[in-house]
Formats: structure tokens, C-alpha cells, sequence
């Protein structure tokens, strides 16, 4: 856990990360490849052609949000992300339940090219479908 000085309000900084403010921000071609969104307020952000591939956006609040071009491969999410209007996550995209172990697989990982999986994820692919021969 961080542990942040006792007079910062990191929810407020303007930082990304977990329980982030980032309502309407312009994030517009932001890389976020990565960040560790959860709990994050985007709502009507602009994340127009933003990089999000890896984010974790368990709950995270998106409603309203300009989705327009961003990249949301391998995005994690859980039943508690707010989505924009009549918007589906990417079949990439990796739905984790509280009841469910802390990964679940995308449909199409097979279709996802080896540069874009990280190490750990490869070798769990590698393993489970040799299991199932």
C-alpha cells in the first residue's frame, strides 16, 4: 500500500491512479497503457484515441465517456464498471468476478499477437491449453 503524507489528498491531484477525480478531463491520446484505474471518476472524460491496453478499470465510473479510437485491448474490468451508454467492452477485454479467480481469459486469445501478452500471462496460456490436449 502507498502511504501518502497525511495533509495530500492524492484522490484530488490530479494523479492517475486508483479513485482518481477525472471527471471530463481531456485525456484525449493519453497513454494509460497500464494504469491502475480502479475506482477511478472518468465520467465524460475524453479519452478519444487514448492508449488503454493493460488499464485495470474495475470500477471505474465511464459513464458519458468519449471512447472514440482508444485502445482498449486486454483492458481489465468488473461488474462494478460504470460503461458509456450502449458501449460493450472489447472481446479482449478480461472480465474479473469476485468470486472468480483474479484472471479471467478473453475469448480471443489467440488472436492476440505474443508481443502484446505479458510473460506471466503466455506461460499460464501455455499451460492450460497443454492441460487440455
Amino acid at each position: 500500500d502507498t502511504r501518502w503524507p497525511n495533509a495530500f489528498d492524492y484522490r484530488n491531484s490530479g494523479a492517475f491512479g486508483p479513485f482518481a477525480d477525472l471527471r471530463k478531463e481531456n485525456l484525449r491520446g493519453a497513454d494509460l497503457r497500464g494504469a491502475d484505474l480502479r475506482g477511478a471518476d472518468m465520467e465524460g472524460a475524453d479519452l478519444s484515441g487514448a492508449d488503454l491496453t493493460w488499464a485495470d478499470l474495475r470500477g471505474t465510473n465511464l459513464e458519458g465517456t468519449h471512447l472514440d479510437g482508444a485502445n482498449l485491448r486486454l483492458i481489465r474490468y468488473d461488474h462494478q464498471t460504470v460503461w458509456p451508454d450502449e458501449y460493450d467492452p472489447p472481446p479482449s477485454a478480461i472480465f474479473i468476478s469476485a468470486s472468480d479467480s483474479p484472471l479471467a481469459l478473453p475469448t480471443d486469445i489467440e488472436d492476440i499477437p505474443a508481443w502484446q501478452m505479458p510473460e506471466w500471462l503466455t506461460g499460464l496460456w501455455q499451460q492450460i491449453t497443454s492441460q487440455s490436449r
